[in-house]
């Protein structure tokens, strides 16, 4: 190839073209306008080879008959910018002005682009040039049209890549052979994203192995950077608790040819501590030492304590979790000796309270068998113990569940968990779904013997932007000696609102929740919701009671807290009439 080129770079969806500059051009003999203007007589082009006139004359707004009366350079090179930004010639056409026989003539010399012969591509290996080159709208043997060109490079091969997910796609070069054998032959290099790197900033708690070893699983060095790589990493991101805002971008690695992702997170305050004091006429005067720490030692492990101070309940509970113990694995663990009391019927003339002990401990392991499907195992012994206080907290029972439900003891168990997930958070979500599945084995030299099985279904459905409605299904089933603390208890802030906590008590459950979200602000710190809850819950499946309840709600959504909202949902009962006001942490499901 010979002669000048014209080129141009094409960068994260923009073309930059480095052509030459405009320059002033010079009036011919020095003329400059005056009061009266300068009419234009004729126009004469020179350099047409392929073009018809009319593309010159009707891209300028100087016309044979026009009057200048402006600047005279500034209307010549004003013009000359409209015929170069037409996409015809190779540089910008010179304009100047001419005198004959005292009329003045307006002279444009225009330099074509050679006509389209064809287009090599390089760089591409995820769609063959085939499959590229029908992009190209360009007839061969018409002039080229370098703006019909990048349009067809950004609109037509680079969408191509962006609309089928690989975002970090882009030009490195592009240029249009102007003479020479190969004139009119357009060479086009593609960038189709190649990871060299995941860099993060901001994290100066987080640990950047952790980082490092969460991006991994998502992105590959040496591989195109897709959209649905990137999503499934910032979600996993957000749903360790542990940063308030995560921004990626796209920026050229040192190594040619390559990009890197780079993310931004800022962290969090990750660490609480709270000392508690009240009263309550069942556990009289009560006080409590909390401590939790989300991001343990940077690893997104959480730590957790609670010491409590009474005359009636005193105890403690250990909590330690550690979600990443390697790419596929996590586990936790707890121990705790709690005691509390436990009424049914208060304020009637049935009412009945039980001073409750438990003692225990757990230890689970899971690992992720993909990016959506995980199991665990866990075991579990607990000491349940209790002293009835007041009245008969077994009444309307038959002799067998009234039998089974007065035995104190030990429970030791083996629990077995699977789980789906395609939430996009897991502590705000809008879409996606969640479904849990989980079988309770107890026995193994304990005193109870019994089993239970818990499917948990959930299903987020995108409504607009920022609202969502969702669903939610949970079916339990308990067999053989089921302690009255293993029974399924449903009512209150996380099953039925606008009933008494644990209104409903048995060995067999069925709880359906509908809630509708909806942002009450701009930037969805404050949430709207307007939710239904029923319930079925019994000793078998024939016979059981129920209640439902609705109402609506408010969130208070703090990045910093790591749990998605503080909730305040006023719920009516409307089986039994009367409403309840409760408050929790985090959305019910």
């Amino acid at each position: 190839m010979g002669g000048t080129v014209i080129r141009g770079y094409l960068i994260t969806g923009k073309l930059f073209l480095g052509l030459t500059a405009l320059a002033l051009v010079p009036l011919a003999g020095g003329l400059t306008a005056h009061a009266q203007g300068i009419t234009i007589n004729n126009i004469q082009i020179i350099g047409l080879e392929h073009l018809d006139e009319s593309v010159v004359l009707d891209s300028i707004d100087i016309k044979a008959g026009t009057t200048i009366t402006a600047n005279v350079l500034t209307e010549l090179n004003k013009n000359s910018q409209y015929l170069y930004d037409t996409g015809y010639f190779q540089e910008p056409p010179a304009l100047s002005l001419d005198y004959y026989e005292e009329r003045t003539i307006l002279v444009i010399e225009v330099l074509e682009n050679p006509p389209y012969r064809g287009i090599v591509i390089t760089g591409n290996t995820i769609y063959p040039t085939e499959e590229l080159e029908p992009l190209i709208t360009l007839t061969p043997g018409e002039v080229t049209n370098v703006r019909t060109l990048e349009d067809n490079i950004s609109l037509g091969i680079l969408k191509k890549y962006q609309d089928d997910g690989y975002v970090g796609a882009y030009i490195v070069d592009f240029r249009l052979s102007p003479s020479g054998d190969d004139a009119g032959t357009v060479y086009l290099q593609i960038g189709e994203g190649i990871v060299d790197q995941v860099l993060f900033e901001g994290n100066d708690k987080t640990s950047a192995a952790l980082l490092r070893m969460l991006a991994d699983r998502r992105i590959r060095s040496g591989s195109p950077l897709t959209k649905d790589a990137v999503q499934r990493l910032m979600q996993d991101l957000y749903n360790m608790g542990v940063f308030e805002q995560v921004e990626p971008s796209v920026e050229p690695s040192v190594k040619e040819g390559l990009i890197d992702l780079k993310v931004h997170v800022v962290e969090a305050q990750t660490g609480q501590a709270g000392v508690g004091l009240g009263y309550s006429t069942v556990n009289g005067v009560q006080g409590t030492i909390s401590y939790q720490e989300r991001n343990f030692r940077g690893r997104g492990q959480s730590l957790s304590a609670l010491l409590i101070f009474s005359k009636n309940n005193p105890g403690f509970e250990l909590g330690y979790s550690d979600p990443y113990l390697s790419a596929t694995d996590f586990f936790s663990t707890s121990l705790y000796d709690l005691n509390y009391r436990q009424q049914r019927s208060p304020g009637t003339p049935v009412e009945s309270e039980m001073d409750v002990t438990s003692k225990g401990g757990s230890f689970s392991f899971g690992r992720r068998f993909s990016d959506r499907v995980s199991g665990s195992v866990g075991l579990g012994v607990v000491d349940y113990d209790y002293t009835v206080l007041k009245g008969d907290p077994f009444r309307d029972y038959g002799p067998l569940r009234r039998a089974r439900l007065q035995q104190a003891g030990q429970t030791r168990s083996v629990t077995l968990g699977m789980s789906y997930d395609t939430r996009d958070n897991i502590f705000t979500t809008h879409s996606g779904q969640f479904v849990s599945g989980s079988a309770q084995f107890a026995a193994f030299g304990g005193d109870f013997d019994f089993r239970k099985y818990v499917l948990d279904a959930r299903h987020f459905f995108p409504q607009g932007e920022n609202s969502t409605f969702g669903l939610r299904t949970r079916l339990g089933l308990g067999e053989g000696g089921v302690p009255v603390f293993e029974e399924f208890r449903l009512g209150g802030v996380n099953s039925v609102r606008g009933l008494p906590e644990d209104a409903l008590i048995g060995t067999k459950s069925i709880l359906l929740n509908a809630e509708y979200r909806f942002p009450l602000d701009k930037k969805g710190t404050f949430v709207g919701a307007a939710f239904t809850d029923w319930a079925w819950v019994g000793e078998s499946f024939a016979e059981m009671e129920n209640g439902r309840g609705a109402g609506l709600g408010v969130r208070f959504r703090i990045p910093a807290l790591g749990l998605g909202a503080l909730r305040l949902d006023l719920g009516w009962d409307l089986k039994d009439g009367g409403s309840h006001l409760h408050f929790g942490i985090g959305e019910m499901f």
